[in-house]
């Protein structure tokens, strides 16, 4: 009689399955743009449509000469494109945040490019954030974590 009913299954070598021993350190950088997709998100769904009623409330208390009438004329505009490019924003990051948990190729040609990005940061008189692109990007670059994502480099 078997006691053990269940038979190991041998690993897939199938290309597009990751490895079985992902960095945990890529799972934290799913975080980031998780975070921006949530708060994009909420930045067209709260904020706002707030923004409007404030705008509109100032509006009826000031004089009409204070305030320039572009703004007045095409705030529901401006506010509506904002909400839609937010929302278009908060699809991106979220999809980004699911190649990075997923371990996808092109979330890390992302992830580098994003990285880039915030080390150039540099250059606004920020000195944090470059500090910690420049460390996620050492971090992505890595060849155990290139191998995660499926990218093999040549030595």
């Amino acid at each position: 009689m078997d006691t053990n009913p269940i038979e190991p299954v041998a690993p897939s070598t199938d290309e597009h399955i990751p490895p079985l021993h992902r960095p945990l350190g890529v799972r934290f950088l799913a975080l980031i743009p998780l975070a921006l997709a949530i708060s994009n998100f909420g930045t067209a769904v709260v904020v706002l449509p707030r923004r409007e009623q404030v705008w509109n409330a100032l509006a009826s208390r000031m004089d009409a000469t204070l305030l320039p009438a572009f703004h007045l004329e095409n705030i529901g505009f401006q506010i509506h494109a904002a909400q839609a490019i937010s929302i278009l924003l908060a699809l991106f990051f979220l999809v980004y945040a699911w190649g990075l948990w997923t371990f996808r190729g092109w979330a890390q040609a992302i992830a580098i490019f994003h990285c880039i990005l915030g080390i150039l940061s540099v250059f606004n008189g920020n000195l944090v954030y470059p500090l910690v692109a420049a460390s996620a990007l050492i971090f992505l670059t890595r060849p155990r974590v290139s191998a995660a994502f499926g990218r093999q480099r040549s030595s």
